[in-house]
């Protein structure tokens, strides 16, 4: 299984979604943003990327009556001079982005599998697989492809002796609150990074390795 170098792994797509757009809004607070630059900062240009411009403009929209935006307005270039509405962060509440509906109201929100194996495997410190899909409350196959992207990109020190197998988070490891995803591309991305921390040369090699 060979990985690819940081070089490598920086042109390969990120997650998109209402966390890509959270994201750009916090890296470019004295920034007024139109929904068409958001968009293409959280694609990096990509016409492939996986968040589309009625994504960004429904979510800003709600930032924006929740008072998390300070939304303007700006002519753009090459559209006959016609106006587009701008977005800006006014209140930053952290890299987690809000939870919100259409009207801005904050909604509560269920932790994805890798939220809460994030969550617990920052709790437990040390942890086997049947322990860490308890707490999880997720299956064991799940959690060992978790254990293993995770184990690849550094972030676990598997415990030397120890049987069944166990595992630690290593502390310099803990690199937020947000969970590091597993992408359809099979590489991890750390989204309290912002990169993509571990990818594979060739798909599919990881399935087979013993964790």
């Amino acid at each position: 299984m060979t990985s690819l170098s940081a070089a490598e792994r920086a042109r390969l797509p990120k997650p998109g979604g209402q966390a890509a757009v959270w994201r750009i809004l916090r890296q470019n607070k004295t920034r007024a943003l139109t929904v068409t630059e958001i968009w293409h900062l959280v694609n990096a240009g990509r016409r492939d990327g996986d968040t589309d411009t009625s994504t960004v403009r429904r979510f800003c929209r709600a930032l924006g009556k929740a008072g998390y935006v300070e939304v303007g307005s700006q002519r753009q270039r090459g559209q006959g001079g016609a106006m587009a509405k701008t977005y800006r962060l006014v209140r930053d509440c952290g890299s987690v982005a809000p939870h919100l509906n259409q009207k801005g109201e904050a909604w509560e929100h269920r932790p994805s599998g890798y939220q809460r194996l994030w969550t617990a495997m920052h709790v437990l410190k040390e942890f086997d697989r049947p322990e860490l899909a308890m707490t999880a409350r997720l299956n064991e196959r799940t959690v060992r492809e978790y254990i293993l992207f995770l184990s690849a990109a550094g972030y676990l020190q598997e415990i030397e002796g120890a049987s069944p197998r166990r595992w630690r988070l290593l502390p310099g490891k803990w690199t937020g609150p947000l969970s590091p995803q597993i992408t359809h591309l099979k590489a991890l991305y750390d989204p309290n990074l912002g990169e993509i921390v571990y990818a594979t040369r060739r798909g599919g090699d990881e399935e087979t390795a013993d964790v």
